[in-house]
C-alpha cells in the first residue's frame, strides 16, 4: 500500500488526480498540498512513496521543490506536472530529480500509466511532448534518455546540460556565487561554461547571451 502527496494549487484538478490513482493503485494515504513549502514539510513527516507536484507551485516552484526533497530523500518517486513543454523545462525537472513528467492537457487514462510507470522504477515523459524531444521512443523505456533532450530539433542544439542550466540561472539574475552554490561546482566551473556559451554564440556579454537565447526561443 502507497503513500503518496499530491501538490497542485488548483483543487479541482488534484481531486481528479487523487480519484485517478484511488480507482487504479492501492493506496494507503493520499495527502494534497497547495504550495511547495507544505510539500517539503509534509514529505519529511509523511516518507511517500510517490510525490505528484505541480512545477508551477506557489511559494516553492517544483524545481525547487524536488530540489529540496532530494537533499534528503532519494528514493520517493517525483512526477512532475505542467502545462509548459518546452525542452528547457523538461530537462530542468529532470535535471533536479524527477522520475517522470506529465502533461496537463494529457487525458487521466495517461495519468495512470505515469503513475504506475514510475512506482515502477521507469522513467516516464508525455506522449504529447514527443515533439519537443526529437521523437524519442516514449514512454516505457529506460533509456538513457535525458543527455538527448537538449539536442536542437533540427538545426542541432549548441548547449550542453550544464550550460543551459547555467543560462537559464543567468537569465533569472543570480550571481556566479549563488549559481556555483546552487549546482554545487566552482565558481571557476560556472565562468568556465558561460565563457563556453559566449565563444558558441559569438554574444560579446552576458546581456547579449540572455537576449540571443529569448529570441531564439532557448530560455
Amino acid at each position: 500500500m502507497f503513500k503518496i502527496i499530491i501538490a497542485e494549487d488548483h483543487t479541482m484538478h488534484a481531486e481528479a488526480l487523487a480519484i485517478s490513482m484511488r480507482q487504479a493503485i492501492i493506496c494507503q494515504s493520499i495527502l494534497i498540498v497547495e504550495d511547495g513549502l507544505a510539500l517539503v514539510e509534509k514529505c519529511e513527516e509523511n516518507k511517500p512513496d510517490l510525490i505528484v507536484l505541480d512545477i508551477g507551485l506557489p511559494k516553492l516552484n517544483g524545481f525547487k521543490a524536488t530540489q529540496e526533497i532530494r537533499k534528503t530523500n532519494t528514493e520517493v518517486k517525483i512526477l512532475a506536472c505542467s502545462m509548459y513543454k518546452d525542452r528547457n523545462t523538461i530537462v530542468e525537472i529532470f535535471e533536479v530529480g524527477a522520475n517522470g513528467f506529465f502533461h496537463k492537457t494529457s487525458d487521466l487514462a495517461k495519468f495512470v500509466i505515469a503513475t504506475l510507470d514510475v512506482m515502477n522504477g521507469k522513467k516516464y515523459i508525455d506522449p504529447a511532448i514527443q515533439d519537443v524531444i526529437l521523437g524519442l521512443e516514449i514512454p516505457n523505456t529506460d533509456n538513457p534518455i535525458f543527455e538527448r533532450l537538449v539536442k536542437k530539433k533540427a538545426e542541432g542544439e549548441i548547449f550542453t546540460m550544464r550550460e543551459l542550466r547555467i543560462l537559464r540561472l543567468l537569465a533569472e539574475g543570480m550571481s556566479t556565487k549563488g549559481i556555483s552554490e546552487l549546482l554545487k561546482i566552482t565558481e571557476d566551473a560556472v565562468n568556465y561554461h558561460r565563457s563556453n556559451m559566449l565563444q558558441k554564440t559569438q554574444c560579446k556579454n552576458v546581456a547579449n547571451l540572455i537576449h540571443w537565447a529569448t529570441v531564439n526561443h532557448i530560455i
